[in-house]
């Protein structure tokens, strides 16, 4: 297989030179589960360690919530300890509930800023919630699906 280069940047993995699905159509069937799991694995390690960066950012710089630093560096642990791809709804979810205050803060402050971030991260959290069906779990790529199952049996009685 040809492996790409990637950068985090809190937690988004960007590629720097080719399309992932380019790269996955020359892995085989059991490699392709194995890259899938270490991708995703990868993903949430830069998505725990740029949360737990923005954490510690947020006790430090006065102008930030310490409140969501907290919060910040507790889904960061989590990410990090449960690699599992049921944290991209926990992902999803927290950038949805922010964008969504973030939103609402511009009734507070006159602010062109915060509402357009504020969209930019519930889009980001509905992106990250997909990732929960892209990562499915490897059991499921093996079985038969029920159609099929109907169709073997079917050909089993003939």
């Amino acid at each position: 297989p040809f492996y790409v280069p990637y950068s985090y940047h809190f937690g988004m993995r960007v590629a720097f030179s080719i399309d992932e699905t380019k790269e996955k159509g020359v892995c085989k069937m059991g490699e392709n589960q194995t890259n899938d799991k270490k991708e995703m694995s990868d993903d949430l390690k830069g998505w725990g360690v740029g949360l737990l960066i923005m954490g510690f950012l947020h006790l430090k710089v006065s102008f930030l919530s310490p409140e969501w630093g907290v919060v910040l560096i507790f889904i960061g642990l989590l990410v990090l300890l449960i690699r599992h791809r049921g944290m991209y709804i926990l992902l999803g979810m927290s950038l949805v509930v922010v964008g969504l205050m973030n939103i609402s803060s511009a009734m507070v402050v006159s602010s062109t800023f915060w509402p357009i971030f504020g969209c930019l991260q519930i889009y980001w959290g509905i992106k990250e919630m997909a990732k929960f069906s892209k990562y499915r779990k490897e059991s499921t790529v093996n079985e038969p699906s029920l159609s099929q199952e109907k169709q073997m049996e079917g050909e089993r009685s003939r």
